[in-house]
């Protein structure tokens, strides 16, 4: 039995967990298992993790002491010395791999990071410990995985681990988002939307790069264009009053719902007739792929890797575009849209977690056998 240690920052219900434990669902646990290093003790994921015979180690973040945080690191590796043959860290930059340095120290052989951004929020120090370490990633890490290709250039760029880097897509279980129309009969029913409502999401954590505050200035204007529509906020996160005081402001209490965190995206995601979602920067978002296979409508921005398009049914729009432009465009093709069944694309572009699965446990059980010239 080999042990993966995955390294990430949670495992609550964002993109990257999601992606972790849809690889994890379908693995074959009699010859792997996943372990998880954390930095926040509340994780959304725990019993589905302990239920699968995994378990979650938890380790206070860097912000908490950077000299106690890398003692609690090598502290951490020395109790379970022998115990992880592969490390796989997830990052949205390289401002902190120092696991990854401390699994090297402790002889795991196979240590793999992987990113899933295509730039980062944080201050100086951080961009500065970001390019720093590019010139030690190399001798670090062994492999070199990122969600797509402003992912890939994003982090391995100028490092001399570009050319050995690999675009992993983010996978999903194809099957549960495939559009249905009982499915989204029973959606909407369950939420209360009327049959002339045109129901318009956001799925996404409440934070600075998810960009919010332009999402509720877009849904104002969609307001001016109908009164039918209405938006629904799926996540949590540190914005969240900010949020909804300016929801307040706006005069838009009764045309938006905050759903909070769910663990029925597939299902809501029948229900709703549009996702906006216009980001600042993200490396290969989940919720579009999801979005798409269940043929709900995207309205994206133009900042989001092009590789996200799969189907015709995602509309990049740029964000020098004001507010009400991209509620004219998101109006105009809501009229002309019909949903279908999108499940073969997405399984031609190669989103199956099945595959990709296979694909990345044939690495962890045959990797370590692998042949690496800065070992």
């Amino acid at each position: 039995m080999i042990r993966v240690l995955h390294v990430v920052g949670s495992m609550d219900r964002g993109g990257i967990e999601t992606f972790i434990m849809n690889m994890y669902r379908v693995i074959d646990r009699s010859k792997l298992q996943f372990d998880f290093l954390v930095n926040e003790k509340e994780n959304a994921y725990s019993k589905e993790i302990n239920s699968l015979g995994g378990n979650i180690y938890f380790i206070p973040p860097r912000n908490k002491g950077f000299v106690a945080y890398r003692k609690n690191i090598d502290k951490f590796f020395i109790e379970n010395q022998g115990k992880f043959k592969v490390i796989h860290q997830h990052v949205s930059s390289l401002s902190s791999i120092y696991p990854l340095e401390a699994a090297k120290k402790s002889g795991i052989e196979l240590r793999i990071i992987h990113s899933h951004s295509s730039s980062m929020k944080g201050n100086k120090l951080h961009y500065l410990l970001h390019f720093y370490n590019k010139h030690k990633v190399k001798k670090i890490a062994n492999k070199y995985y990122a969600c797509s290709d402003k992912a890939r250039h994003w982090l391995f760029n100028k490092t001399g681990c570009f050319s050995k880097s690999e675009i992993i897509n983010n996978g999903i279980k194809v099957d549960d988002f495939a559009f249905n129309q009982k499915a989204r009969e029973k959606s909407r029913k369950s939420l209360n939307i009327d049959e002339n409502k045109i129901a318009i999401c956001h799925i996404g954590s409440f934070m600075k790069v998810k960009n919010h505050t332009f999402l509720l200035d877009i849904f104002k204007e969609l307001n001016k264009i109908s009164n039918k529509y209405h938006l629904y906020l799926v996540g949590d996160g540190e914005l969240k009053e900010s949020i909804v005081l300016k929801i307040k402001e706006l005069s838009l209490n009764n045309k938006i719902t905050l759903l909070g965190v769910r663990g029925d995206i597939n299902t809501l995601m029948q229900g709703f007739d549009g996702l906006v979602f216009p980001s600042f920067f993200e490396g290969l978002p989940l919720t579009l792929i999801e979005a798409q296979t269940s043929s709900l409508p995207v309205f994206c921005s133009n900042t989001v890797s092009k590789m996200v398009k799969i189907t015709n049914h995602l509309e990049f729009i740029s964000l020098k575009k004001s507010a009400k432009e991209w509620a004219e465009i998101i109006d105009l093709k809501l009229k002309e849209y019909k949903r279908s069944d999108n499940k073969t694309k997405i399984i031609n572009a190669g989103y199956d977690i099945i595959e990709i699965a296979h694909r990345l446990q044939e690495v962890y059980l045959n990797g370590l056998y692998l042949e690496h010239d800065d070992r």
